[in-house]
């Protein structure tokens, strides 16, 4: 399996799946299309904000919630505002404020700076990471392209393969008859999920 190619921070913004979301940009607009998600998994950087930065993964949204924001407010303006610009320095993708919390001027000043994008949204924290990580785990699963017939066949998928004129088609069209789904046919992109295992569909030029 090939692994997926990274996806720009902008297409959050304007991702149909994501909509419920409504993300907006607020500040590091020049990093929308330059800067990559590349891994799957929601990071909330509560070690890094305890000055702790060897466990911020690359390539991984990071959420500041209300508990980042809680525990921010116990260290003083000063050494919170240093622990945010710390991980602004780290290169992430970019940095997601839930439940409509602003981060202080000079944070979004230096994602301005380092075109860090910085979005918000007004969305619960666990909402915002559901969401976000169903989207996040299709899009950029493994995935391997194969020659054959996908069906639905008792809500399980059933791929049939073999050498071309063996007959795949006809089994297929046999199962249709019967009451099963057709689901793609000649070319099948299946994909490896963390949560669901293996899923298959059309290829996207079949779409």
């Amino acid at each position: 399996m090939s692994q997926a190619p990274p996806i720009p921070v902008g297409r959050l913004l304007s991702e149909p799946a994501l909509a419920s979301l409504k993300l907006e940009s607020t500040a590091g607009d020049g990093g929308l299309e330059r800067r990559e998600i590349s891994n799957p998994r929601i990071q909330k950087p509560g070690l890094a904000l305890a000055g702790y930065l060897p466990y911020v993964k690359p390539g991984r949204i990071q959420i500041l919630g209300e508990s980042e924001y809680a525990y921010l407010e116990t260290l003083g303006d000063d050494t919170a505002e240093r622990r945010l610009l710390d991980l602004v320095d780290l290169d992430v993708p970019c940095l997601l404020s839930t439940k409509a919390h602003r981060p202080p001027e000079l944070i979004i000043e230096a994602c301005n700076a380092r075109n860090v994008p910085l979005l918000t949204t007004s969305s619960q924290t666990s909402d915002t990471i559901e969401v976000l990580s169903a989207f996040l785990e299709d899009e950029l699963a493994p995935r391997l392209q194969m020659h054959g017939v996908l069906l639905d066949v008792f809500s399980l998928g059933t791929l049939i393969v073999g050498d071309a004129g063996i007959g795949k088609s006809e089994c297929a069209l046999e199962l249709v008859y019967r009451g099963h789904r057709l689901v793609a046919d000649d070319l099948v992109m299946v994909r490896r999920t963390h949560n669901r295992g293996l899923l298959g569909g059309p290829h996207e030029l079949l779409q």
